[in-house]
This record gives structure tokens, sequence and C-alpha cells, in this order.
């Protein structure tokens, strides 16, 4: 039994326990007096959690198997006609006013049936194709919703990419960065390259510079302009350095 052939619109959804944070299990679907159910289907949603899925819509009528159909209707009109002729012949052929009234009376009764049938013929038809078009409708509704799901998984599988990507690509940039040199460390590298001021007592240039420029402001403001420059030069060659 399934929760659409039910009338109640109650289930008892049956747990081992009340609500809590670990959460109780589930156990089964019942109805008002305890009758267990199939009430739907589990299904795996895109985020990682469950759901189960109670269909309680009725199961729509299918007139050609309830034995209303339009060549039943039709033929129950047809044979209504032919009473309606029978009749209609057996008043012409009485003398009677009491039985040719009785025959006119059925005959219209069975005429008025036949066109009644023929209508009933038309809407079963009718919700033939409905009840057709319905279900076509439904299985192009079930593929969208499972065109969707996987459309889902998908973006969440691409979101996971890019996410990883962004971070390997931050990764690599912090390690491109800690390879540059600052400016300072920049500096220090052209100093070591340019000779050493006359009477330096410092066997490193950077530090034999820094000596002279203490003692002599036109040599410091020279040499600053000199490796300020030389530093700009590098940069737009191409060159990348750490603020």
């Amino acid at each position: 039994m399934t929760a659409s052939e039910l009338k109640p619109a109650v289930y008892h959804i049956v747990f081992d326990g009340p609500p809590a944070p670990d959460g109780p299990r589930f156990i089964e679907v019942e109805t008002p007096d305890g009758k267990s159910i199939n009430a739907g289907e589990w299904h795996c949603r895109p985020d990682g959690l469950w759901e189960l899925r109670i269909d309680t819509r009725a199961p729509e009528a299918k007139p050609v198997e309830s034995g209303f159909s339009a060549d039943k209707y039709e033929r129950a009109a047809n044979f209504c006609e032919e009473l309606s002729r029978y009749f209609t012949k057996k008043a012409t052929e009485t003398t009677e006013d009491k039985t040719h009234w009785a025959m006119r009376a059925n005959a219209e009764t069975a005429s008025e049936n036949a066109a009644m049938l023929r209508a009933a013929a038309e809407q079963a038809t009718q919700l033939t194709e409905l009840s057709k078009e319905l279900e076509e409708r439904t299985v192009a509704q079930d593929a969208v919703e499972k065109q969707l799901a996987e459309l889902r998984i998908e973006l969440q599988n691409a979101r996971d990419t890019a996410g990883k990507l962004f971070t390997e690509h931050m990764e690599y940039l912090d390690s491109v960065k800690a390879k540059m040199m600052t400016r300072e460390e920049l500096a220090r590298l052209i100093c070591y390259w340019m000779p050493a001021p006359p009477h330096a007592t410092c066997h490193d240039n950077y530090c034999a510079h820094k000596c002279i420029a203490k003692e002599n402001p036109e040599f410091e403001k020279s040499m600053g302009h000199l490796i300020r420059g030389l530093i700009e030069a590098i940069i737009s060659a191409g060159v990348q350095v750490r603020e």
C-alpha cells in the first residue's frame, strides 16, 4: 500500500526518540491505525542530506481501463438511436392514442439518451487525451528534475574545483612572493656590484657606502638618487620586488 492510494491525509512518521543534537533514527511511516506503508522514495540531495519524498496526490483516473471508454459510449449511443427509430416506427403503426404517445415518448427519451451518450463519448476522448498529456508532462518533469539534480552536483563539483585551484594559486603566489627581493635587498645587491668608496674600512660595500654617507651628506644624496634610479629601472624591466 502506497501513500497515494490512501484516503487519510495524516501519516505517522515514526522515530526511535525525540529530536536531539545527534538526531533520532527513522523507523517507518504508518497510518493512523498503525499500519506500515510505503510512503515514498529516499533521495540524496546535492548538499549531502537525504530526504523522503511523499507523494500524496491521488492516482489519475484512466477512462479506458475503468470501462468508460469513448468506444463503449458510442456503441451505447448507437443502440439508443436504434431504439428511438424502433419506437418511432411503432408509434406510426398504432392507432390507439395512449400507445401512440407512449411510443413517441420512448422514442424521444432514447434520442435524448443517445445525445447524452455521444457527449459522454466526446468527454471520454478528451479525458483520455488529457491523461496521456499529463503522463507525458510527468515524465518530462521527472527528466528535468533529474537533469537539475545532475547540474547541481556538477555546479558543486565546479565550485570545489575552483576553490581548490584558487587555494593552489594563492599558495603559488605566496611562494613566488617569498622569493622576491625587497627594495632594501635590491639596494644591497646594487651596492655589492658597485666599486667600494675610497678609504672604505668595511668589507661590505653597502655598509661602506652607509658609513661614508653619514659623514658626507652630498655623497648620500647622490648615491641615494643613483640607487633609487637603478631600482626603478630594474622594476620597469619586469623584475618584481616584495614590499
